[in-house]
């Protein structure tokens, strides 16, 4: 006897703050055309964005369907969600701001022969102030270091569009001053905007834009203008 096909029990979904939704439906055929035919969106913004089968002890085919898109009023509208993401990098200490000045108090250079910063085992009396008459060797702090941690920002920026914005590519390589959402800027710095990551999810896009702290003194414009599209 033919069974026909129906919605099995155990949907599952989720919702982000911005009213994309992702929703996955089972259903359970008995005939493999009805793999590609079985379903319909729960809800009038919604897409079919995949399906995965698999059979049920030769007794029919389960079929996963999940739909994904937007669920609120105007995507536009929705509030765009922000990531700050500080951490440390890990760079020669020849990139450093005061790398000249350090260089000199501490006994360093750079050695060309082999791509390496290099500091003398020890100080001598006058960089640490001691009297001439002190003959006793100061071991140098520095001695054996190259690298030093700079502050590094990841900003990002996500918000839903209807459309693909035309602006999109045109501010790669543009730089800003500061943050939205109150977020703070290091005195001194600026952002470049990176790239940005185009994710669609059934009818809707989500833009990812980022901003990539610069190093003290800011982003050189004269440099940066030229990877602008």
């Amino acid at each position: 006897m033919a069974i026909e096909s129906f919605q099995m029990s155990g949907e599952a979904g989720q919702k982000d703050d911005q009213n994309v939704v992702s929703w996955t439906l089972s259903y359970f055929v008995e005939k493999v055309e009805e793999i590609f035919t079985v379903g319909e969106p729960p809800h009038p913004g919604l897409k079919e964005v995949g399906r995965e089968w698999s059979d049920i002890d030769g007794i029919g085919i389960q079929v996963d369907v999940t739909y994904e898109g937007y669920v609120g009023d105007d995507p536009e509208l929705e509030d765009p969600v922000y990531e700050f993401d500080p951490s440390f990098k890990e760079e020669t200490l020849v990139a450093h701001p005061l790398w000249p000045e350090i260089a000199e108090f501490y006994g360093g250079r750079y050695d060309e022969e082999e791509k390496a910063v290099r500091f003398t085992p020890y100080l001598e009396n006058s960089r640490r102030g001691l009297s001439s008459g002190n003959s006793r060797k100061i071991k140098n702090p520095l001695h054996g270091t190259e690298t030093f941690f700079s502050l590094s920002i990841t900003f990002r920026e996500t918000r839903v569009y209807q459309s693909v914005p035309s602006r999109l590519l045109e501010e790669i390589g543009t730089i800003r001053d500061s943050l939205p959402g109150g977020f703070p800027t290091p005195a001194g710095r600026d952002w470049l905007v990176m790239p940005p990551r185009v994710t669609q999810r059934g009818q809707v896009y989500q833009v990812a834009t980022e901003l990539l702290l610069s190093p003290p003194g800011g982003w050189p414009k004269k440099v940066y203008q030229l990877i602008q599209i």
